[in-house]
């Protein structure tokens, strides 16, 4: 199963970077691959808190998320791909985020992403689309940076 793992330190203190984080309808503010996102349940945070992100500004590319895993007092959560247009064709891709105090104004925040297939095509384009993947958290987080920091 391919992993990453990308961390920054965040120019804001944990109290500030948190309650960003854990506002899983809002990632659009700080997230440059998404136009819009927003909850498509009654949950705008917590365990099975479910997201919509608008990859283009029409909202025909789009994926779905749901939280798997949310931990308010570890400071941490899990989003698991569940569809959309834009959910590419493998079978498992989870990001889980933390983030801890580095400071009095600073926060280590840390994605890892696994992506996992059944399938001989399915774990081949997981693998291709790991450094992808890398790529991605790391310009997430480097918005959430400049997101927090403003």
């Amino acid at each position: 199963m391919p992993r990453t793992t990308t961390t920054r330190t965040i120019h804001a203190s944990l109290e500030e970077v948190w309650p960003v984080l854990a506002d899983l309808a809002n990632t659009a503010d700080y997230n440059p691959a998404v136009a819009r996102s927003f909850t498509i349940n009654d949950q705008p945070s917590g365990l099975g808190a479910r997201r919509r992100c608008d990859i283009s500004a029409d909202g025909k590319k789009f994926i779905e998320e749901e939280a798997v895993a949310f931990d308010a007092e570890g400071r941490s959560y899990t989003m698991s791909l569940v569809g959309g247009t834009a959910k590419p064709p493998i079978d498992t891709v989870q990001v889980t985020v933390s983030c801890e105090a580095a400071g009095p104004d600073a926060t280590t925040v840390t994605m890892h992403t696994e992506l996992a297939g059944n399938g001989l095509v399915q774990k081949a384009m997981a693998l291709a689309a790991t450094p992808m993947m890398r790529r991605v958290s790391g310009q997430v987080l480097d918005g959430l940076d400049a997101h927090v920091s403003a």
